[in-house]
This record gives structure tokens, sequence and C-alpha cells, in this order.
């Protein structure tokens, strides 16, 4: 059986410098919980263990997962919010636009 890979290299990649800012000003403002960039967190209970962001070609178990969603904005201007969702377990995962399910 062939289980393809989501190349995550290739997505960070392109978008590495505005997440190594969204980071680097979060930690030089302290702004750590509802900060300046954090626009929401919010509790969730994921409908199955793609934690609200499907994968093409790709299973994942279809279990209830108590979790958070949290959206830091973007550094510089347009871009939009980044979307990261995570498990109640630590598990967590970067959802890119369009793709999230909730």
């Amino acid at each position: 059986m062939h289980i393809p890979l989501l190349d995550l290299k290739a997505q960070y990649q392109s978008m590495r410098s505005e997440i190594l800012a969204a980071i680097e000003a979060t930690c030089d403002e302290q702004g750590f919980i509802l900060g300046p960039r954090v626009v929401a967190l919010e509790p969730v209970v994921w409908r199955d263990g793609a934690l609200g962001c499907p994968q093409p070609g790709r299973q994942f178990p279809q279990v209830l997962v108590p979790g958070h969603r949290v959206r830091i904005a973007a550094i510089g201007g347009d871009s939009p919010a980044l979307d990261y969702h995570l498990s109640a377990r630590g598990g967590w995962l970067f959802c890119a636009a369009g793709q999230a399910q909730l």
C-alpha cells in the first residue's frame, strides 16, 4: 500500500518568512494569550483525527477529538491569518487557507 505524504517542507518554505516574523513579533511583545497577533483562540471538538484539516488520499480515525483552533495574524498586510488546529493531547497542524472543515 502506498500512502502519499504531504510535503510540509515545501509548504513551510513558501511561508517561512511570514511564520518566523509572526513568531518573532509575538515573542518580542510577550503577547502569547490573545496578544496582538492572536486573532482567535477557540475550543473545538474536531469531527475526526484530521483535526478539521482533511488531506486527499489520507484516512484518519473517525472519532471526536477535543482541541482548539488558533488563528494568528500574518505579518505584512494583506496575507490571510494562519490557522493552526490543535488536539487536547498535544498534536497540532497548520491548516492552509481553504482547507479547513469545521
